[in-house]
């Protein structure tokens, strides 16, 4: 995994810290201008090229689908208020339309004359909306507002390159270098109303100024800055020809262009690289060139250069365009001499830095950087270790110690024995202590001798912070911890290089191979530093500083803030040779690179690199709000993807992004920004997906919050299980209501028909019937017909009988009721004195024990053809007849009566009648049988038929 990320900081390297642009053409790149993610340069003489991190685009002049016109670019671009780019080629003012992706070019229309030559834009004047540009020999200005163009003044200009002040609100001034022209310079200020140009000649100057060609020019907060033929010149605007003159020393400046950034010019030169030149001290600091250690070049002719803020970018003719971060510059420390060779161990002691070298010596810095002694080495010495004493410091090999004291300057030799071979030195109780052969050995200085102390079989690391605070690591991954005077073992699973203690939080540190881990001695467990680049890093050295616990691992340094967060330190290039030390200096961070010390301000170096991380395209529209972005799919849809990018260009093809979905990795994953983030296919439920930009020298950037909710099928959703409960309480209860209702429905019927059957039964033994047949009966006793009364009177009390037992029941046997039809037909026939005639059969296929039909069902039919069918016929007849058709009992009643119309007849006054359709209507309800009476009536007689389910 090491080497992994080895392997990708030298990438990031070669791409990007010193970068050479993958331009199209390198021939020319004379213009250069950074706009939000895209780099934009000339590339050749006729073209703009746009650069976004992954993909050039190139606007060549002449080109009908650019919309650039012109023989050659003139003049880099400014932005107005609108956020419009605008340029100029030899015969146009250009504006490039992002919306569209091209740009609009048009000539320039003063007085009625057209303007269409040596067009240079000069710079844009955002308080009056101005666009200041040169045509011809003349300057002109350009109000956006009004769309006028006009002269600025009456007097030409011989101005090739213009500067103004870039921190200015308006512009006011601007300064003119004729160049090869001739030896002026042209200072043009506005009036009221119009400008006024004063002409700074140094033709008349004695020495070298009469030579003097400006190629450029740039205006500090006190003076002018000339960039000449004959060096740095700082103007001397009262008296031009006392002008002073810089050069490096024994050289002479052969300039290009320079660029200014933090109080210091970065010029360079046709045959010497690159100079940095200090401002305040008016020094020349440093020369870089193609085989500068530090900062090598492209080459060792630079043309162009440009910066901002951030970055220097240097061009180099047929070779490209160079990125170089000013903290490169910045942090390095120089000194009152050079220190020899590579470094391979710092320390600090007594306000003082201690800068070894393997083979060479130790060099002595005072915190003025003055190198103030050397102690030289045999070419055979491999400092092994250096730590600090009260009054110097110890340094050793792995058999030899020496201690050196600042105030006498003397080196002192206190061990040369071959046969313990040192591994650490250490402090025990205020005295110089060492590990070797894995055991303790503490130096007695009155017989300048180490005595063996057993604290372990096998030791490894030992470190006193204090009389009271202790660590020993042994061979095994066990760590004893001396805590007040009490021990305390912790098993770390891993060995230990290094540890810390910090009297702040009261926290035991430990570095391995494979991260950081900090010891609770109440738990007496280890817990691991969490962050994705230590993890498997190897930690080579821990520092307490106050509240923070420093990190030096082999490929950068870390600080662990508040006990909680790891943040990476923005320090240094991406390339190191190995020999990576970091001491806290006072307010300083110091540390050693490939070779030299560099330092920087320790608040600085935590600053969070401004890049962001953004999301470039979804394949599911995002919602955004307050920067909080979310998109909602179902789970049977395909998973959305993501494609990021970042705000600075440099990173939208070469940066990496992590990211990790809570819920679903334990650990965030590393991806580059050109590659898409594909989600895996997930169940229903509210994800988040984390994703953290990581800057080219692995800080992090911003970090991007997405929440994905995937919809499952409907009868998952929180709705569903709201509505179900609801839907099934209300089937319940309708299944309930329903029933009850029936149930009552039924109840009403039932009592319904018990009142029904007992009207009918009144209505069968209606008191007329009675008291007719009680007068039959007296006819019967008062003609002497005794036997004829009685009969008559046993039949009408069987009758009554039969009649009440089918009363009590809802239904009764063909047989029974065929009994009680014959009974009361034989009384109706005695009663009316034989004057009709009866038959009451069944089919042969009947059995009429088997057969249940309502009670008394059939008799108010035949009740009904005796009284007002036959009533007064002298031969009347009257027919029952059963059949079955299927599960249908057919009853037909016949009489030879003189018939009626059954669309006429009032049923309601035949009670019988009126009580057996009530009850046939009922019965149907409740059981759901179907009843059915069909009525045929003539003037030959009438015919009922009625169907029962049986």
């Amino acid at each position: 995994m090491i080497k992994s990320y080895l392997a990708l900081f030298f990438i990031l390297f070669s791409r990007i810290v010193f970068c050479q642009l993958e331009l199209p053409n390198n021939t020319y790149n004379s213009f250069f201008y950074k706009d939000n993610n895209s780099l934009w340069f000339s590339s050749g003489e006729n073209s703009w090229c746009r650069y976004d991190g992954k993909s050039n685009y190139c606007y060549e002049c002449g080109e009908r689908i650019s919309g650039l016109k012109g023989s050659w670019i003139q003049s880099d671009f400014v932005k107005d208020s609108n956020n419009i780019l605008w340029t100029s080629t030899e015969e146009y003012i250009c504006n490039y339309n992002s919306t569209k992706n091209e740009f609009k070019c048009f000539q320039p229309l003063v007085e009625g004359a057209q303007v269409n030559s040596d067009i240079k834009i000069i710079g844009y004047d955002p308080k009056n909306n101005i666009l200041l540009y040169r045509g011809g020999n003349y300057i002109y200005q350009y109000n956006l507002s009004f769309d006028i163009h006009s002269k600025i003044s009456k007097d030409s200009t011989y101005g090739v390159r213009f500067f103004i002040d870039p921190d200015n609100n308006t512009i006011d001034k601007f300064l003119a270098a004729p160049w090869i022209t001739n030896h002026t310079l042209e200072i043009w200020t506005k009036a009221s109303v119009d400008w006024e140009k004063v002409i700074v000649d140094f033709s008349k100057c004695q020495g070298k100024l009469n030579q003097i060609l400006v190629s450029q020019a740039y205006e500090t907060s006190h003076h002018i800055w000339l960039l000449t033929n004959i060096g740095l010149v700082k103007l001397d605007y009262n008296s031009p020809c006392e002008s002073e003159v810089y050069n490096p020393e024994g050289k002479k400046l052969d300039s290009n262009c320079f660029v200014h950034f933090d109080n210091q010019f970065y010029i360079t030169t046709k045959t010497n690289g690159l100079y940095v030149f200090d401002l305040q001290d008016k020094l020349f600091l440093k020369n870089y060139n193609d085989s500068s250690e530090d900062i090598p070049l492209f080459s060792n002719s630079p043309k162009e250069i440009f910066s901002d803020n951030k970055s220097l970018y240097v061009s180099h003719r047929n070779i490209g365009l160079q990125c170089i971060p000013f903290k490169s510059f910045k942090n390095r420390i120089e000194y009152s001499e050079e220190l020899p060779g590579s470094i391979d161990r710092i320390i600090e002691s007594v306000d003082r830095l201690i800068v070894g070298v393997n083979g060479e010596g130790i060099s002595i810095i005072s915190n003025k950087n003055i190198v103030e002694n050397f102690i030289p080495f045999r070419r055979d010495f491999k400092i092994k270790d250096i730590m600090k004493s009260k009054t110097g410091f110890y340094y050793c090999d792995y058999y030899n110690l020496y201690e050196y004291d600042f105030y006498t300057k003397r080196n002192k030799q206190l061990k040369n024995d071959r046969s313990h071979q040192i591994h650490m030195l250490s402090r025990y109780d205020d005295s110089l202590a060492m590990v070797a052969n894995a055991n303790f050995f503490v130096y007695n200085e009155s017989f300048n001798s180490f005595e063996k102390r057993d604290f372990s079989s096998q030791l490894y690391h030992y470190n006193q912070f204090d009389s009271n605070h202790s660590l020993i690591a042994t061979g095994t991954s066990l760590v004893e911890i001396l805590d007040n005077n009490e021990k305390i073992s912790i098993d770390i699973g891993q060995y230990v290089n290094c540890s810390a203690y910090s009297s702040y939080y009261k926290n035991y540190y430990v570095g391995t191979s494979n991260g950081a881990f900090y010891l609770d001695v109440g738990t007496k467990k280890c817990k691991q530093i969490d962050h994705w680049k230590l993890n498997e890093e190897k930690i080579t050295d821990l520092i307490v500083d106050s509240a923070d616990l420093y990190i030096t691992t082999e490929s950068g340094f870390y600080v662990l803030e508040d006990n909680e967060q790891v943040l990476r330190l923005d320090v240094g290039a991406e390339k190191f040779d190995g020999k990576r030390n970091m001491i806290i200096y006072g307010n300083d961070i110091v540390w050693n690179e490939n070779g030299t010390l560099y330092a920087i301000d320790k608040e600085k170096a935590r600053h969070k690199n401004e890049n962001q991380i953004s999301i470039e395209n979804s394949s599911y529209a995002i919602n955004q709000e307050a920067n909080l972005f979310s998109t909602t799919y179902r789970w049977k849809d395909r998973p959305p993807s993501f494609h990021f990018t970042y705000s600075n260009y440099l990173h939208n093809e070469n940066g990496l992004f992590r990211y990790k979905i809570d819920g679903v990795n334990s650990d965030y994953v590393t991806k580059d920004i050109a590659d898409s983030l594909s989600i895996p296919n997930l169940s229903q439920g509210n994800y988040t997906v984390s994703v953290i930009g990581v800057n080219q020298d692995m800080t992090e950037s911003n970090r991007i919050n997405i929440g994905l909710i995937v919809k499952g099928p409907f009868y998952t959703q929180w709705w569903f299980f709201i509505l179900l409960p609801l839907v099934i309480f209300g089937l319940v209860y309708w299944y309930f209501r329903t029933k009850t209702n029936r149930l009552l429905k039924l109840h009403y019927m039932r009592e319904e028909i018990n009142s029904l059957e007992k009207s009918a039964l009144q209505a069968q033994m209606n008191p007329h019937f009675i008291f007719n047949c009680l007068n039959a009966i007296q006819n019967f006793i008062s003609q002497n017909e005794k036997e004829s009364a009685m009969d008559y009177l046993g039949m009408f009390a069987r009758l009554i009988r039969q009649y009440l037992n089918a009363s009590v029941s809802e239904r009764i046997s063909l047989e029974e009721e065929i009994s009680m039809l014959n009974t009361y037909c034989e009384l109706e026939s005695l009663r009316f004195s034989n004057r009709f005639d009866y038959v009451i059969s069944y089919a042969k296929d009947i059995d009429p024990l088997a057969i249940k039909i309502p009670s008394m069902l059939i008799q108010p039919f035949v009740e009904n053809a005796i009284l007002h069918g036959i009533k007064s016929s002298i031969d009347g007849s009257i027919k029952v007849h059963f059949t079955i058709d299927g599960a249908v009992l057919k009853v037909t009643v016949q009489d030879n009566g003189m018939g009626f119309d059954p669309n006429t007849i009032n049923i309601k006054k035949s009670l019988g009648m009126s009580i057996t359709q009530k009850r046939l209507r009922f019965i149907k309800e409740s059981a759901g049988e179907d009843y059915n009476i069909t009525i045929d009536s003539s003037t030959q007689g009438t015919s009922i038929l009625v169907k029962i389910p049986f």
